[in-house]
């Protein structure tokens, strides 16, 4: 495992507590966190009241993905935030996605939905996005075999979904990074936007709360 990486992503969501039972594959691991307070208190309103876990990867980056679209060479990991008592559930999914990277060998690429899931995932689908919410270095750490992007997971709702697909993932970002009412960590957040809203938005511009 890339040193790098481990020390990278420790600086932002805090010293490995423990790898995921079950997790551990020839170069990659699933582990988790808690995320130190110095850190929360520089994110949005919605998470300082919280404590937070992370669940990442460790690992993955080892052997490089081939995009599908430009079929360039790409290295990344995952991470998810959550409550404590959300962790059981956010390490069960991000080791299925993370599997399903492994044995496909492909990326999974910003404003990429994954999903429906299967019931007993307890989300709906998961969505991937840049860590917006650290500081500008995080999303790429440099290693000697080249850049590996963070890619950050977290939870949507069918109606977050079916808004991704109709209106583009930059528009959702727009909206969702705008509302300081919506927090990405929660994993029982309900969708922060309804289907009636959907029907009606044909522009992030004459959306409105």
């Amino acid at each position: 495992m890339e040193p790098a990486v481990i020390a990278h992503m420790e600086e932002r969501l805090g010293r490995i507590r423990g790898s995921v039972p079950g997790s551990r594959h020839a170069h990659w691991a699933v582990v988790f966190s808690e995320v130190p307070s110095r850190k929360l208190s520089r994110m949005p309103v919605s998470y300082k009241a919280k404590r937070l876990v992370s669940v990442w990867t460790v690992g993955l980056s080892f052997v490089p993905l081939v995009s599908p679209q430009t079929h360039h060479k790409l290295r990344l990991e995952l991470f998810t935030l959550c409550d404590p008592q959300d962790r059981f559930e956010a390490e069960r999914v991000m080791g299925a996605v993370a599997e399903a990277i492994d044995t496909t060998a492909t990326p999974i690429l910003r404003g990429q939905v994954i999903g429906p899931l299967p019931p007993e995932a307890g989300v709906h689908a998961v969505y991937a996005s840049m860590p917006k919410m650290f500081d500008t270095d995080f999303p790429t750490c440099n290693t000697e075999y080249g850049p590996v992007a963070m890619v950050w997971i977290f939870p949507i709702g069918p109606s977050e979904e079916k808004f991704i697909l109709k209106e583009g993932w930059k528009k959702f970002e727009e909206r969702l990074f705008h509302r300081f009412d919506i927090d990405p960590s929660d994993w029982g957040r309900l969708s922060s936007l309804s289907l009636k809203h959907i029907r009606r938005c044909r522009g992030i511009s004459r959306c409105r709360s």
